[in-house]
């Protein structure tokens, strides 16, 4: 017999486990955008704090970026070997403790490096 789309996964052992994957794995998508959102409205502002301008600025905005697309087939490759769930907490965290010390930076150059490699959590 054929199972049905009212079936559950094994994985998901109630409704609240099932309700609460998607909202992570929601939330894990549109993170990035908020992240990015949340920088572009603030940028002017972090370009006066830090006294730059220009191209600059651009690094700020495409550090995480860049860092993200060049890493994605060895984070892939991470997934498969120590596990999907333990990446994406590992992951999450990764990318909070590097956003909290991005937002303490003193200087723009810190900053950069810390947002590039927030970037490996998203």
């Amino acid at each position: 017999m054929a199972p049905s789309a009212a079936d559950r996964p094994a994985v998901f052992s109630s409704n609240m486990v099932e309700i609460i994957c998607v909202i992570t794995l929601a939330g894990a998508t549109g993170m990035g955008s908020i992240g990015v959102g949340a920088l572009l409205l603030g940028l002017p502002k972090i370009g006066r704090s830090f006294g730059i301008s220009g191209g600059e600025l651009t690094w700020i905005m495409n550090s995480l970026n860049l860092i993200s697309g060049a890493t994605l087939l060895l984070m892939g490759s991470l997934c498969d070997l120590i596990g999907r769930k333990k990446m994406l907490v590992f992951s999450y965290g990764w990318f909070a403790v590097c956003s909290l010390g991005a937002g303490f930076a003193r200087d723009d150059i810190v900053f950069d490096v810390l947002r590039g490699l927030s970037g490996l959590g998203e």
